[in-house]
């Protein structure tokens, strides 16, 4: 055994430490602390459980609840820091047993392996990660989790011609005719997937895959055109027409994202057209008028909307863009003001995850040691940076 004198936390105390064995036992030089020292967990070090000092443990290994607690070297801090941090301070004796073993052994848990699916991602309306974990959010989801994305699409057409016929016409009826249908066009595309990942088998052996993927894909194109006898369609009186129509389906079951956990691209934030900052929440944006000379002419107005909200388990993306086209003011036929063209473009996506399987995937301790950064360290003194302690003695 070794008897030294150093200063902690700005007092001087007298240190014992037991070779083959952690530093433990520290008492002040003249009177009783308030103080506690920390214990981790002992498979992952989290959580982490502040012991008063005066509790009588000898060993460098104590159980608290259903787990065993590694004693942490030179981490004595007082009561107020500990609580102020958020720990846990144990003070009744009666809560603890002291375990004459290492921490492995029983009556500790055999600490399981690494199986569990983590994931890190942004918070907010951030597409990639940060330095900072502070801009980041830790994800566990176990040894085994499943999948669920949809996403649907909708991109519609539509635009409207008109004919101004003279008095004395005897082919179209005189005056404006206007509101005629012309081009109708309609893309919806419908993608669903189901998929299971696991980090470890039940065994709690090593053994990434992707369990299983299914899919469905749908995509249907279809395409009219209206055709009038004014614009020359033969056979046809002058409001008269003859449609011209197509349609196209595709399917298959191939899956995007089997590949992991994580590996879709959730639709990123839209770009405000004033500052260029990403935003992901617009509610009723107007925009126009936007000239537009394409036949019919006019000027275009657009409503857009945005939600678009990102967690570790569910996800949503919902984004429209409402499109009118009015003709232009000084429009003879057809008014002006009249609607001569719409638009509209929708996307919604979303995703769920649903943890299948926790077991070799015990507490969180990675996204503790991550999400430590976030904590501001304890203002502590370096208690081995001792001026003249052993000669003292």
């Amino acid at each position: 055994m070794k008897l030294s004198l150093k200063r902690i936390s700005g007092k001087l105390k007298f240190l014992v430490q037991r070779f083959g064995g952690a530093t433990r036992f520290v008492s002040d030089c003249c009177c009783i602390t308030n103080n506690v020292s920390a214990w981790a967990e002992c498979c992952d070090g989290n959580p982490r459980i502040y012991l008063s000092s005066q509790i009588p443990c000898t060993t460098t290994v104590i159980k608290y609840g259903p787990n065993c607690y590694r004693y942490v070297p030179f981490s004595e801090i007082t009561k107020q820091e500990a609580i102020n941090l958020g720990y846990t301070v144990v003070e009744d004796a009666n809560l603890i047993t002291c375990v004459h073993a290492e921490c492995e052994e029983p009556p500790c848990r055999v600490c399981p392996q690494d199986c569990c699916l983590i994931e890190i991602i942004p918070t907010g309306c951030r597409v990639d990660l940060d330095q900072d974990p502070r801009n980041n959010q830790c994800c566990n989801y176990g040894r085994v989790a499943r999948r669920f994305i949809t996403d649907i699409t909708r991109n519609e057409f539509r635009s409207r011609v008109s004919v101004n016929a003279s008095p004395g016409d005897t082919y179209c009826p005189p005056g404006c005719s206007h509101g005629l249908q012309k081009v109708f066009n309609l893309t919806t595309t419908s993608y669903e997937e189901e998929a299971q990942f696991q980090r470890c088998d039940i065994n709690g052996t090593l053994d990434e895959q992707t369990l299983y993927c299914t899919a469905s894909d749908y995509r249907r194109e279809e395409q009219s055109t209206r055709r009038y006898g004014f614009e020359g369609e033969p056979d046809q009186p002058c409001l008269g027409y003859r449609d011209s129509v197509q349609s196209d389906e595709f399917r298959n079951q191939d899956c995007r994202y089997g590949g992991s956990l994580l590996g879709f691209e959730f639709p990123p934030p839209r770009p405000n057209p004033t500052t260029g900052l990403p935003e992901c929440s617009i509610f009723d944006r107007q925009t126009g008028p936007i000239p537009d000379n394409s036949n019919p002419p006019g000027e275009w107005f657009y409503t857009e909307n945005l939600a678009r909200e990102r967690g570790c388990f569910t996800g949503s993306y919902t984004y429209s863009l409402v499109g009118v086209k009015r003709a232009y003011q000084n429009s003879d036929c057809p008014p002006p003001g009249t609607v001569v063209a719409t638009s509209s473009v929708t996307r919604t996506f979303t995703y769920s995850i649903q943890m299948v399987a926790s077991e070799h995937c015990e507490g969180n301790a990675y996204c503790e040691r991550y999400l430590d950064g976030r904590r501001p360290p304890p203002s502590l003194e370096d208690p081995l940076n001792t001026i003249g302690a052993l000669a003292l003695l």
